[in-house]
């Protein structure tokens, strides 16, 4: 639904918002158009007033059909089970925008990645790094415009990455990465310590940035379900859901109820098996080899299921606008069915395993602390969130699919550090095998796909998933031809990345890789 807000007041706007009826925000997407100037206090009454939280911040470059840019900010109301998206206009000839970050921290990197890919400028932001290019890019060459010649090799220039220097008596840097010791992404993280004692972290990533926004221009629609199951390995299947639904809203194609459910098995089994690889992380990095293998060979079976039940062990090739393009027949359902089951028993061993050990809660317990306030500023989402006492999951507060009438249940701790976070994954793997028992106990036999799956003449629209890292959101716009004009991804790490230095303030260096696990947020999926 769009918000025609021309010439109203801001009050006004926010009244509109706010007065809006249960059957216009049914879509669960409203469109507010608003001017430039009138971002801030629009953004600041959203926030206090609707309880909103800004979770996706983009540009577009609308030349040469249009004279420039237009800047989409979009919020989550959880209240209202919706997302509020604010699209403004950058005035023609200027590039210049206003920083939300002053007030809004979680605006941060979302701003400094449209200077990098547009040239914008956001005005009165505190720290106008680069953030997805390196020093090595040359000043002028901003990608996603349209007369960026992606068929030419960019040229290379000398630069050096300006690091924040904590200075005192006794303080040193301790450099680590982008290299690092095991089979793992390219990172780097820079700790200024005094002894042990973590005094600051400044990440420095985008190592792995492959330009899969600017590669989909033009791309077909089932060539963006195939780069959205390729942007991180392990969030295949959410990656997926999210940009099909974006599609979907724009086709107005309502998939059938064996799809649905189908599609909340594939999410809760790759739900499964990354909280089980995170699980099985934290026990290598505290030194307790049984719990990790009883996590490993748990996850090994769940893999093997997947590739029963989509012939990919990460899931891939099953998902497609419209609903699935591979069924899971009754003998793959019953397996599922006796997978679920079997596995609590095993579960509640490997759970018992970890912490009933003094040695591994000594660990965990109290080390790498997210303050549910330093969670709120940043926007942080997903297992992260809830562990530091934030309720939120896509799943229930913005419900799809087969979600919108499951009584999910929210798994929440408080405390924030890895012990929490290592029991909201067991816990939400428990919610998991219940969810794939309830979806497949009762579900009839019928069509996996949309008969008529075809498009209007152009369209956008934003969809979404709760990834087993947090809420996915992807914007898609589609051309007269049918095909992609340009996509938008926020995965769950661009979000908690920020939040990760938070979380070490205080604890020791040797703690960083438990801490980093008990995050196990995405080189790939963040850099795209």
């Amino acid at each position: 639904m769009a918000l025609v807000t021309n010439g109203n007041s801001i009050k006004d706007i926010l009244d509109m918002i706010d007065g809006l009826k249960e059957d216009a925000v049914a879509a669960q997407e409203v469109l507010v158009d608003i001017d430039l100037p009138s971002l801030r206090q629009i953004a600041s009454g959203v926030i206090d007033r609707l309880g909103g939280s800004l979770q996706f911040v983009f540009a577009v470059d609308e030349r040469p059909g249009s004279d420039g840019f237009s800047l989409h900010h979009v919020f989550g109301i959880s209240a209202r089970h919706c997302f509020l998206h604010v699209r403004s206009e950058v005035p023609t000839g200027s590039l210049e925008f206003p920083s939300l970050t002053p007030i809004l921290p979680s605006a941060n990197w979302h701003e400094r990645k449209i200077a990098d890919m547009h040239g914008l400028i956001p005005v009165d932001h505190p720290d106008p790094r680069r953030l997805v290019l390196h020093e090595d890019w040359p000043d002028g060459l901003s990608p996603l415009n349209y007369d960026f010649d992606a068929s030419r090799p960019v040229p290379r220039v000398a630069g050096e990455y300006m690091f924040q220097r904590i200075e005192g008596e006794g303080i040193f840097e301790i450099p680590v990465g982008p290299v690092h010791a095991g089979i793992i992404e390219p990172g780097h993280f820079r700790f200024s310590s005094i002894g042990e004692k973590i005094l600051y972290l400044e990440l420095r990533l985008f190592y792995k940035y492959r330009g899969v926004e600017r590669y989909l221009q033009g791309k077909s629609l089932l060539g963006g379900v195939l780069a959205a199951e390729r942007i991180s390995g392990d969030e295949t299947v959410a990656n997926a859901v999210a940009y099909c639904q974006a599609v979907e809203r724009i086709a107005g194609i309502d998939i059938p109820e064996r799809a649905k459910r189908l599609r909340a098995v594939l999410q809760e089994l790759e739900r499964i098996h990354c909280h089980l690889a995170d699980i099985a992380g934290a026990a290598t990095d505290v030194a307790f080899s049984a719990g990790a293998a009883k996590a490993a060979i748990l996850r090994e079976r769940v893999m093997a299921i997947n590739e029963t039940v989509s012939g990919s062990r990460f899931l891939r090739g099953v998902i497609v606008h419209g609903g699935l393009r591979r069924d899971i027949d009754n003998g793959a359902s019953r397996g599922l069915l006796d997978f679920a089951d079997a596995s609590r028993n095993a579960l509640n061993e490997l759970k018992s395993s970890i912490f009933d050990r003094s040695s591994v809660l000594d660990r965990f317990e109290r080390t790498g602390a997210l303050s549910k306030s330093n969670a709120v500023d940043l926007a942080v989402v997903g297992p992260v969130a809830r562990a530091s006492g934030i309720p939120t999951d896509a799943r229930i507060d913005y419900p799809y699919g087969f979600y919108e009438l499951y009584p999910l249940e929210i798994a929440v701790r408080n405390d924030g550090d890895v012990a929490a976070r290592v029991r909201i994954k067991f816990d939400e793997i428990e919610r998991s095998l219940q969810i794939i028992e309830d979806a497949l106990c009762d579900i009839q036999s019928g069509d996996i796909c949309a008969k008529d799956t075809s498009l209007p003449s152009s369209g956008h629209g934003l969809g979404w998933a709760e990834a087993p890292r947090g809420l996915t959101l992807c914007w898609v716009e589609i051309g007269d031809d049918g095909r992609i004009v340009n996509c938008r991804w926020r995965t769950p790490s661009f979000n908690n990345w920020p939040a990760l230095p938070y979380a070490l303030e205080g604890d020791i260096v040797p703690d960083f890789p438990l801490v980093n696990k008990s995050f196990n947020l995405s080189y790939a999926g963040n850099d795209l």
